[in-house]
This record gives C-alpha cells, structure tokens and sequence, in this order.
C-alpha cells in the first residue's frame, strides 16, 4: 500500500500538496515548528524550514505503513540548533537565532560571498611591549615578554633571560632612551652560565642600540 500511495503522490494527487495545485508543488514550507510524521500532505523532496531555529529538513520518504502513510523528514541543516558554543581564545561566542558573527580583529578581515567566508590576515601582527628602566633591575624576562624598551636615563639596567630557552621564541632589546654609553644594557641570563652567542654576557652600550634575541635548545643567538 507505500508503495502505492508513494505512486500516487509523485502522480500528481492533490493530497499531495499545499497551497497549490498539483502541477506547482510548494518546494519549501515555512513553518515555527519542525515537521511531524503526520505531516504528509507534501511531494517528496520538499523542504520544511523552522523559521525559529533555523533548521531545514527534507521529506525523503513515507514510511511503510499504508495510506496515509508516516513522512519521514530528515535534518539537513541544523540553524541555531547545531550551533551552541564557538569558544575563542578568550570568551565565549553563543549562537543567536541561528547566527555567530565572524569580526575582524587587529590586522584580520573578513569577507563572504554566496557561501565561502573569507579571512585575511594584513600582516600586521601586534607584540607585547615591555618598558622598564633602573628601578626594575635585574629584571627577570617573563614568557610574555617581546619587545624590551629600557630607559637608561636614570642608571644601568640588567636583563635576565631564562636559563631554559624556549627554542623559535624571539625578543628584542632597545636603549629607548640614548643613555646606553654611560648607563649600559647589559643582557645575561638568571644563572649567569646560559650563552649569548657564545659569551655570558652582551652589553649594549651604544645610544639607541637594539639587539634581536632568538631562543635556540641550549642558549641565544643574537641577530
């Protein structure tokens, strides 16, 4: 009797559909709930929207049974419901009605054409800066620190790197001020035995200098 009554919905019965006539089938039904097994009086193949949730599903096929049969309609969209949380790297994005916004940040951009989302990243990357001056030293380097800006004016100032490097980590020391020939920069690490290109020790004692530090597996190489 399916197989039958599935015969007859593809032959154009009227039963078959809403709101129009046999020969215009409804493709998609707009509705504030999601579709039933009682909901049979659609062609095969149509399309039934939640427009709360956002969710699409599809009428693939009656169930055995006998007339009238049971639609068996299946989720192919999932809308707000698929979607719960996008965790970042900090905070927590929840979907509404269906929809996370996707923003640009600093130096990123987003663009989006029919279904493709686009991120683009400027090349413009932001570092942590770090300024310290007599008063902080020895200053110990901390794993957030990147660019270091010391202010000589008021003394010499020692900069203590980590006795284990963290091998590809980049930092960058600089005289801010100019005073580096009489109140010197000098780098070492917090044991004072972990090598800067080989020597225990580099100083910076020329006005406006900077040094660029890379974190090799057993020391520094300066560049």
């Amino acid at each position: 009797m399916a197989g039958n009554y599935n015969q007859r919905l593809n032959g154009k019965n009227h039963i078959a559909y809403i709101g129009n006539n046999a020969y215009q089938p409804s493709e998609l039904y707009v509705s504030t709930r999601n579709p039933k097994e009682t909901d049979i009086k659609y062609t095969l193949g149509s399309r039934w929207l939640n427009s709360l949730t956002e969710q699409l599903w599809y009428l693939g096929s009656y169930a055995e049974g006998g007339f009238p049969g049971k639609a068996s309609w299946n989720l192919i969209a999932g809308g707000g419901g698929s979607v719960v949380t996008l965790t970042s790297d900090n905070g927590i994005a929840t979907a509404l009605a269906g929809n996370v916004n996707v923003l640009g940040g600093t130096g990123v951009t987003t663009t989006a054409a029919g279904s493709t989302l686009t991120v683009n990243h400027t090349g413009i990357t932001v570092i942590n800066y770090k300024s310290i001056s007599s008063v902080d030293s020895p200053y110990p380097v901390v794993a957030t620190d990147v660019y270091i800006s010391v202010n000589t004016s008021t003394g010499g100032v020692t900069v203590r790197f980590p006795d284990v490097p963290t091998i590809g980590t980049i930092y960058y020391v600089k005289d801010r001020t100019g005073d580096a020939v009489a109140n010197n920069i000098t780098i070492t690490s917090v044991s004072g035995a972990v090598l800067f290109d080989g020597a225990t020790t580099f100083v910076i004692n020329t006005a406006f200098e900077s040094v660029s530090i890379m974190a090799n597996a057993t020391g520094y190489e300066l560049f």
